[in-house]
């Protein structure tokens, strides 16, 4: 956590660390989309919708959103990825503001 948070003084780590961890997952889901040949495969825009609701830990029950095993599994992960990004947001504000 201290690469990405920066002791506090980098908040701009944690808001990349976000963004890439985001958009990496939405290009996974449109690859896993497009593999599974017996469903039709994930817009761009949806895979990103899907990518920030899995990515806040939500992902997994949404209504409408019955992911197959290896998106299911993909959740997951970006899930415990997004957790460990939020407490580090945290940890950043926390020692900018309250800390030091």
């Amino acid at each position: 956590l201290d690469v990405l948070a920066g002791y506090g003084y980098k908040p701009g780590r944690t808001l990349i660390a976000y963004i890439v961890t985001i958009l990496s997952f939405a290009i996974i889901y449109v690859a896993l989309g497009h593999l599974a040949g017996s469903e039709p495969s994930m817009s761009p825009l949806y895979a990103l919708v899907v990518s920030i609701i899995s990515f806040h830990g939500r992902g997994f029950f949404p209504g409408g959103f019955l992911p197959t095993l290896p998106i299911a599994v993909c959740a997951a992960c970006e899930a415990i990825i997004g957790l460990t990004i939020e407490i580090s947001f945290i940890a950043t504000f926390t020692q900018r503001y309250y800390g030091k």
